[in-house]
């Protein structure tokens, strides 16, 4: 679409440059630091200008919220670029636009959850001359924060310093431009993120011509850089120092395989192709952004205020609320608003009015937090309450009908049954505490069950099978794990679950000794072949398998 009006809210200076040199007359607005709610409709007017497209790219330092969208009569696009933490909120957000790209393709679902149209945009990288390995300085680079919060990056640093000393160089204090004259300057790039998602530094470092020494993050990131030829990847910790080793050992096998990472980012991502998709898609574009703009817009900000800071504060949103048609989700949205100021007459109240309505019986996310506000309140009537409305609901969906639970700690159990079944599993991003906020997950649940029964063991089964599988969570799993092998002893397919979540988060020697012990017991058990039968689906490449072929 060239030539024509694009308006370009909160975009990277790449990308701005990218819909100029497309032919675009471009008006890119970055609002000062002090603003979070935008009239856009009355931006454009103070610019004289008439946009055929409106393009917001999130911005991840600050929060800006658009209003207004409804009055344009172009295509309104969002850009999710980190929806592996924020599709919570995104998915209410991305109700006002008529299309959201989202970075990472496999957390469109969760964007898409009241019915928004997604397509999948990677992130780029840049357009950078190639540099010979034998004029860099570094054998092996990684830049970014080490933090508390952050515990498997901090090991996998702290294995990268052990093991090759001065060959690995990390920095921690870096811009934009110093980070890729620095990643430029290496020839071996380890990654690790947050999620599991497909993060900036694979993008960046290929565009300096590093090695992307990645997590296996199976056929998204494939589709992106091949494996074995544009990246090299890893299951666990292991296998990326192994990785590590061979590349270090064969500088031309390296260096073949960083000029492959960087001719695929300069062939296919980079801003202008990022650019074209938009321009294409834009031509396609209907019209399916929501004519309720308000509630979803409030909805979001509820959402955002419950995660942090926000757009609006909670007397305001409250306010707003109360304006809009009390239907379920605003419903929902008061009662989290009334929970994060622990209001436990206004919950008692909600919960109760909750209940009363019949056509609110079949709505999951209302039903759960009608029930743990009930909860919240206390004593013997609010408890009652709390289980009506789960067995209620239970009937309504038809679902199985168990035993009504008695306490608090094994209704929040059927609840995190249902919601696994349900396929909502975590919020991802979502600091959940059981003190502020209501549940919106099964590991909400979970986490606010174990904290009234620490050890119930059928709640940490429950949490592991929930957080199985779910990458970036593997800190977090070998703890669950951990506690449940104190009570269960012996069970070979518990210790390799733990062995996995030590290995894929940095942890080589007590994975390893853990992967051992499993296979012993699995021995014993004359289940060996069993073993190395869930060994294999957990090891694509059979490297642990072949680690646990030499001594110890």
């Amino acid at each position: 679409m060239p030539g024509k009006n694009v308006c370009l809210v909160e975009c990277s200076p790449p990308l701005v440059r990218a819909f100029e040199e497309s032919g675009c007359r471009v008006l890119s607005l970055r609002p000062g630091p002090d603003r979070s709610l935008l009239d856009l409709p009355a931006e454009l007017e103070t610019h004289g200008f008439e946009p055929d497209i409106v393009f917001q790219q999130e911005n991840l330092g600050r929060r800006l919220f658009l209003e207004g969208l409804d009055a344009l009569d172009c295509p309104r696009f969002f850009w999710s670029v980190d929806p592996h933490l924020n599709a919570y909120w995104h998915s209410c957000y991305a109700k006002l636009f008529d299309l959201t790209f989202c970075t990472q393709e496999r957390w469109r679902a969760a964007v898409e959850a009241f019915g928004v149209r997604t397509a999948h945009l990677p992130w780029y990288g840049h357009a950078r001359p190639w540099h010979p390995f034998g004029d860099r300085s570094h054998d092996m680079a990684f830049a970014g924060r080490v933090t508390a919060q952050r515990p498997m990056r901090r090991r996998l640093v702290e294995i990268l310093a052990e093991r090759y000393a001065e060959r690995f160089i990390h920095r921690n204090d870096l811009t934009l431009p110093q980070m890729l004259d620095f990643y430029a300057d290496s020839r071996l790039a380890p990654n690790e993120s947050i999620l599991g998602e497909v993060n900036f530094r694979l993008f960046e470092t290929a565009s300096c011509g590093c090695v992307p020494v990645t997590q296996d993050l199976g056929s998204e990131q494939d589709a992106l850089f091949e494996p074995g030829i544009e990246a090299a990847v890893y299951a666990d910790a292991a296998e990326m120092r192994a990785l590590c080793d061979h590349l270090l050992s064969d500088r031309a096998a390296s260096q073949a395989m960083a000029r492959a990472a960087w001719e695929r980012v300069n062939r296919d991502h980079l801003p202008e192709h990022r650019v074209a998709r938009i321009l294409e898609l834009a031509e396609e574009a209907v019209s399916t952004a929501s004519n309720n703009q308000q509630k979803w817009l409030t909805l979001a900000a509820t959402r955002l205020l419950e995660s942090g800071p926000s757009v609006m504060d909670n007397g305001e949103l409250v306010r707003r609320l109360c304006q809009l048609p009390a239907d379920a989700e605003v419903t929902a949205a008061m009662l989290r608003m009334q929970a994060m100021a622990d209001d436990k007459a206004a919950m008692a109240s909600s919960a109760a009015t909750v209940f009363a309505n019949t056509e609110f019986a079949t709505n999951t996310d209302l039903n759960l937090c009608a029930a743990t506000a009930a909860m919240r309140c206390g004593g013997d009537t609010m408890r009652e309450l709390a289980r009506a409305i789960l067995m209620r609901h239970l009937r309504a969906i038809g679902a199985r009908i168990p035993d009504a639970p008695q306490s608090s700690g094994a209704m929040l159990r059927q609840w995190a049954r249902l919601l696994l079944r349900q396929g909502k599993i975590i919020r991802h991003g979502f600091p959940f505490s059981a003190v502020r906020h209501l549940p919106g997950a099964a590991t909400d649940c979970l986490v606010t069950s174990l904290e009234l029964e620490p050890e119930n063991l059928e709640s940490l089964r429950l949490m592991e099978n929930a957080t199985r599988g779910q990458r970036g969570l593997e800190h977090a799993r070998s703890g669950y794990l951990a506690m449940l092998t104190l009570h269960v002893r012996d069970d070979w397919r518990l210790e390799l679950e733990s062995a996995l979540a030590d290995l894929r988060s940095f942890r080589i020697k007590q994975g390893m000794e853990t992967l051992r012990y499993a296979q012993d017991l699995a021995i014993k058990a004359d289940a060996e072949r069993a073993f190395h039968r869930a060994l294999r689906a957990n090891d694509p490449r059979s490297f642990l398998s072949g680690l646990l072929g030499r001594p110890a």
